[in-house]
């Protein structure tokens, strides 16, 4: 599944002006200021003398071929030409979801420390970088490591901002930034890795040529020691090409391979599917996502480039809304560790003990009726053919708490209820739904393995459904706890 987005970017926010001694405006850098308790308000700036870049942008993001879920995120905050690529860490949801939270939530962070501001030279400007990423490291760990369901999340982070006629690039860990330029490629950000020897056996130590090369992640963000962040400017010319990616494209795909897809010199777009394209077709171990920036020069903002911003907010009582979320989730919560803990239960008994236990649970009229269509003698596919059956005591509930839980979910994700301090509710929005959709993709996948024909395979795949089910319902509640502490004005004002 391949999830694309294109842009051509060239907004107030992301124009430079020099004064006389050289330094940036401040005022040139933001329009919108977030300064209320809500974080949100927006402020335009005078739009005189301002000069933009002019570029275009296009992003994928794929699942690639061996992974469940997408912990990769990508956003671009157009009023800042700001890009950032995210890769979540630990293989959870909880991943998914810092991923997210990271993409969305730098760019508020700028503008709270542009705010602050009179004037900013370069060296300024990489040392607000710094300090954002520092910040969001940390208020991601201390308001997320005593929830359970997100203990331990965190992703890796690169990213690129455009003033004019220079790239400012930051990452942290080993998502990558390359620029393109005059047949070369230049790999402009800093892995934050080691290289190790892995060996499968210990004869292996005897003949090192049988030993793997393996990278060690030094840093991310989220991790409860102190991110450090590396920061460069780069200096642009008309026809550059930059690239933010995720290891999912790097790792199967050598530098090498990259290059000869740049010199191809295709429209941004087919050179950025030809990158995703490129790490499937070397195995596609992990998700894949890609930014790519083509830079078509720079020019004097019109009153156009200053319009957009948020869409207004409903005022819904969100703490009531989230309480019902939260009590709806628990009760899903507790339909799929039923589904987990009979489908175990079936595992230990032989197989009379475990259709003896099915006729149970589902009755006897309706029990005849399965025995007459499923013809699995396998106890645990068996249990599962049974149970999602529409007639089935667990698929009543288990629809009935779904109808419960839809509209709450769509409240969630229409962008009008206030849920976090920074962000912005059409920034939560889009990450409640984005783990929601891809719950609901796994969920399909259950059923559909559920209601098949018996395979070999089937028990072990359906027990990694059904783990993902739940740890993502867990990953859910667990955001709304973290939501209303994430940045408060009070922490993110020290």
């Amino acid at each position: 599944m391949v999830i694309c987005e294109i842009r051509v970017v060239g907004r107030g926010v992301d124009s430079v002006i020099a004064d006389s001694s050289g330094d940036i405006a401040a005022d040139a850098l933001f329009m919108l200021c977030e300064c209320d308790d809500a974080g949100s308000c927006h402020e335009k700036v005078d739009s005189l003398a301002r000069i933009i870049p002019d570029t275009e942008v296009i992003s994928y993001t794929d699942l690639g071929r061996r992974r469940l879920s997408n912990e990769d995120a990508f956003h671009t905050d157009e009023q800042l030409n700001l890009h950032v690529v995210c890769d979540g860490i630990g293989g959870q949801p909880s991943g998914e979801a810092a991923s997210q939270i990271i993409a969305y939530s730098m760019g508020h962070m700028l503008r709270r420390e542009f705010a602050k501001l009179t004037s900013m030279d370069e060296v300024g400007l990489h040392g607000i970088l710094k300090k954002v990423i520092v910040n969001v490291s940390r208020e991601l760990y201390l308001n997320s490591h005593h929830i359970p369901a997100l203990k331990g999340m965190g992703a890796t982070v690169v990213g690129m901002l455009v003033h004019a006629e220079t790239a400012h690039i930051f990452n942290v860990g080993d998502s990558r930034a390359y620029l393109y330029r005059g047949g070369v490629l230049h790999q402009i950000s800093n892995d934050h890795t080691r290289q190790y020897r892995h060996y499968d056996s210990i004869t292996d130590t005897l003949a090192d040529e049988n030993a793997k090369e393996r990278r060690l992640l030094c840093g991310y963000i989220g991790s409860p020691r102190e991110a450090k962040a590396y920061v460069t400017a780069v200096r642009l010319q008309v026809g550059d090409r930059l690239m933010l990616c995720t290891d999912g494209v790097t790792d199967p795909v050598n530098d090498d391979v990259l290059k000869r897809i740049f010199e191809q010199q295709y429209p941004v777009t087919d050179t950025a599917r030809l990158m995703v394209e490129a790490a499937n077709r070397a195995g596609g171990p992990d998700n894949i996502t890609v930014t790519m920036v083509e830079y078509r020069g720079a020019r004097e903002a019109m009153d156009a480039d200053l319009a957009g911003g948020y869409p207004p907010v409903t005022d819904y009582p969100a703490e009531q809304m989230v309480k019902r979320l939260f009590d709806q989730l628990a009760k899903l919560q507790h339909d799929l560790r039923m589904l987990y803990d009979y489908a175990e239960e079936c595992r230990s008994m032989n197989q009379i003990g475990a259709f003896a236990a099915i006729k149970r649970w589902l009755g006897a009229e309706l029990y005849a009726n399965f025995l007459s269509m499923s013809p699995s003698r396998n106890p645990v596919h068996a249990f599962h053919h049974a149970f999602v059956l529409e007639q089935s005591p667990w698929r009543k509930a288990y629809r009935e708490h779904m109808s419960e839980l839809q509209p709450l979910v769509e409240m969630a994700c229409s962008g009008k209820v206030q849920l976090s301090y920074l962000m912005h509710p059409h920034d939560t929005a889009k990450i409640v739904s984005t783990l929601w959709n891809d719950w609901r993709r796994v969920e399909g996948m259950y059923f559909k393995v559920a209601s098949s024909e018996p395979h070999p395979r089937h028990d072990q795949m359906i027990n990694k459904l059904i783990e993902h089910m739940a740890q993502s319902v867990n990953t859910l509640r667990g955001l709304l706890e973290f939501f209303p502490y994430y940045m408060r004005p009070e922490v993110a004002a020290k």
